[in-house]
């Protein structure tokens, strides 16, 4: 092999390396029809009918359905979210952006519910935005993974659940994110199993925040 073939093939093959070093980018989702264990979405344009514990080829699991209430769990990228019918999930945020002093979120609705993409103490997390809820409120689960030592100088209460009563620990989080606002020393409570699935954005964040609403979007602002 002559000299140039040799620096054509060198060439070649670097580009090779740097398309397969390339992530897949995390797919577009909408979902076109719901039947009872079955569900019939498009994934990046897709087409695919996947029953209950069936995942499609990219890597998106059908974990239930609810054709009452035309909802839908999926497990992708090692987390769960629910999706309406005609909603489209799509891709979630790679990277948080920098917190900002007079920063703005604007989040658009999926199906009756908000989800914000975040951080608590600097541990990426998507959070549902519940004004009803009167702090940020976390599984044991979730605070374990997100490295959250909760039994440490907590308050100790009982909430009751649908489980009946558990043991649920008060405390500070020292930074919460939400897109590029970030707040310190918010009031949060963890409650011991796997309940809340998405940490709950509570009152103890929001009420610090100018919230606007109209059922379809909501703008979250730093004052």
């Amino acid at each position: 092999m002559n000299s140039r073939n040799v620096v054509v093939s060198m060439a070649a093959t670097a580009l090779l390396l740097a398309a397969t070093a390339v992530p897949a980018a995390t797919p577009k989702i909408r979902v076109q029809a719901l039947f009872e264990s079955k569900a019939l979405i498009t994934i990046d344009g897709n087409r695919r009918l996947l029953k209950v514990g069936e995942a499609s080829p990219e890597g998106v699991k059908l974990v239930a359905t609810d054709t009452l209430t035309e909802r839908m769990i999926i497990e992708r990228d090692g987390r769960r979210e629910i999706l309406a019918l005609g909603i489209v999930a799509m891709p979630r945020a790679a990277e948080l952006p920098e917190p900002t002093l007079n920063a703005s979120v604007v989040l658009q609705a999926n199906g009756k519910h908000f989800f914000a993409e975040g951080a608590i103490n600097g541990e990426k997390t998507r959070f549902l935005v519940d004004t009803g809820a009167t702090a940020v409120t976390i599984s044991g689960d979730e605070a374990k993974r997100l490295g959250i030592d909760f039994t440490k100088g907590s308050k100790i209460v009982t909430a009751s659940t649908a489980s009946g009563d558990v043991p649920t620990y008060l405390m500070k989080l020292e930074r919460v994110q939400v897109g590029a606002i970030e707040l310190t020393n918010v009031e949060a409570s963890v409650v011991e199993g796997k309940f809340p699935k998405e940490p709950l954005l509570g009152m103890s964040f929001l009420s610090q925040l100018d919230v606007r609403s109209d059922g379809s979007r909501m703008e979250l602002s730093k004052r």
